[in-house]
């Protein structure tokens, strides 16, 4: 004798499509918050920018000030010349954006550059960990420290070893690690 299995297999699809509508993978992992940054919208409010490329955030700063009570963030970052940004956990930094992509895998540095420049440390690293990330940016034009050269485009603090991958070049000779 058979079983009528049409219940469980409805109950089941239900739990899949409440969990999809909850933000949940397949997997069981959520799914990350992204938020868009394109200089030029001078949009720089919390409640209002971030959610499309139409309502990006003017800066990275500001996009990761208001992440900070996300779990996981995606900044999906369109090509232009950007300042200063202090690293994050659970928060990937990706560059090389246009400005009209809809997925993570469009990026491209190779044709849209996103540029992190000026200041003694462009990027400060402060016990990250390999959740941090930044990928697919050119880093340039660190200032001047009284040891260095050039400064350093990558200041790492506290035991970080943040993922930093995809295209990034001119680090100015140095990285220091205090």
């Amino acid at each position: 004798m058979m079983k009528d299995v049409s219940f469980t297999k409805d109950w089941a699809q239900c739990l899949v499509g409440l969990l999809f509508l909850m933000g949940f993978s397949a997997s069981g992992a959520a799914q990350p918050v992204v938020m868009h940054v394109k200089d030029g919208t001078g949009c720089t409010d919390c409640q209002t920018c971030g959610a499309s490329w139409a309502t990006a955030f003017d800066e990275i700063s500001d996009a990761i000030a208001c992440a900070s009570t996300q779990d996981s963030v995606e900044l999906w970052v369109a090509e232009c010349t950007y300042g200063l940004i202090a690293l994050r956990n659970n928060m990937k930094i990706i560059g090389g954006f246009e400005g009209d992509e809809a997925s993570a895998s469009e990026s491209d540095p190779h044709r849209n550059r996103s540029i992190i420049t000026g200041g003694d440390h462009l990027i400060l690293s402060t016990g990250n960990d390999s959740t941090a990330v930044l990928r697919g940016f050119y880093i340039q034009n660190g200032g001047t420290l009284s040891n260095y050269e050039s400064g350093p485009g990558l200041y790492l603090q506290a035991f970080s070893s943040p993922v930093i991958a995809d295209r990034l070049q001119d680090l100015l000779k140095a990285i220091i690690t205090a």
